[in-house]
């Protein structure tokens, strides 16, 4: 009880500084949350990271827990049979988008503890949390059949009005990746897997201020979150492979993150990013570099 409290009272309301969900959401989600057990061991487990978070002194057991608790809830996840329905779509959704948010703060986690290696952990997020569309794609014609439609058309308009919006630091970030790939060394399939990553990038920036002042948290509508999910499978295997203009995208997407550093599911995972990709890139690529390296002196 004191997880699922934690979670009502504690987690809910800080994901509401992300963009990623608010009052109207959690109110729609809670009866998806308490009606499959799945969904309900990953809130468990969810909360428990978050718990993490607000007690540093006790970290380790309540990590133990949240390790524990996700692991009973992929196995009843893996164990039912599940066929996508009106009236689970919901409750599925929501536990897929939890175990990539939960993987997100593991990541977070590592990262503020100075483990290392955020880069290959932020990658596995990320393949993890791409899933996500997949079950999208399952659900969709349910979802307008419940009561989270409201909200998929409040983030459909979103989507609309920011691709009509022009801001001076989207038009510089997406001419500068387009740049990078002209002359781009990589085939035509590889080429437009990161034209589209690009142009997914550009979606969220343009929802972006140009000027964020600093400690000032930038009111997301939840594009942000939605850029991993929407990326695809070939991006993906680039930035396994550590190929540089894949690396030099999520560098730029790291700024974003960077930006949202107060954020307990985030914390240093921008920075961190943006100085392992540098690293690994080396002086070869650091032109391309040059601005989210600037991001960072600046704050």
């Amino acid at each position: 009880m004191q997880l699922l409290s934690h979670f009502i009272y504690e987690t809910l309301p800080s994901l509401e500084e992300t963009g990623s969900v608010d009052k109207g959401q959690a109110r729609a989600l809670m009866p998806a949350i308490l009606s499959q057990p799945y969904t309900m061991y990953q809130v468990l487990a969810f909360s428990a990271m978050h718990m993490r978070h607000r007690n540093l002194e006790e970290a380790d057991r309540h990590i133990e827990e949240a390790r524990a608790l996700q692991t009973q809830a992929l196995c009843a996840f893996n164990n039912t049979r599940i066929e996508v329905t009106a009236d689970n779509c919901v409750s599925i959704i929501t536990f897929s988008t939890l175990v990539g948010l939960h993987a997100l703060a593991e990541v977070a986690a590592n990262a503020d503890a100075g483990v290392g290696a955020v880069l290959d952990g932020f990658v596995t997020y990320m393949n993890l949390h791409r899933g996500v569309r997949a079950v999208f794609a399952q659900s969709w014609k349910f979802l307008k059949q419940t009561n989270v439609a409201p909200l998929l058309e409040r983030s459909e308009s979103a989507i609309h009005e920011a691709c009509s919006s022009n801001g001076q630091t989207a038009v510089a970030v997406a001419a500068r990746l387009s740049e990078l790939l002209d002359y781009a060394d990589m085939s035509q399939e590889s080429r437009q897997a990161c034209r589209a990553a690009a142009s997914e990038l550009n979606i969220v920036y343009q929802t972006e201020p140009d000027v964020v002042k600093p400690f000032e948290l930038p009111h997301g509508n939840g594009l942000l979150w939605v850029f991993p999910i929407n990326l695809s499978s070939e991006f993906a295997a680039l930035l396994s492979m550590r190929k540089p203009e894949a690396l030099i995208i999520l560098a730029h997407y790291a700024v974003l993150l960077h930006r949202r550093r107060q954020v307990w599911l985030v914390g240093n995972v921008g920075r961190i990013l943006i100085e392992e990709i540098s690293r690994f890139l080396g002086a070869f690529w650091k032109t391309w570099l040059e601005w989210p390296n600037s991001v960072l002196a600046r704050s």
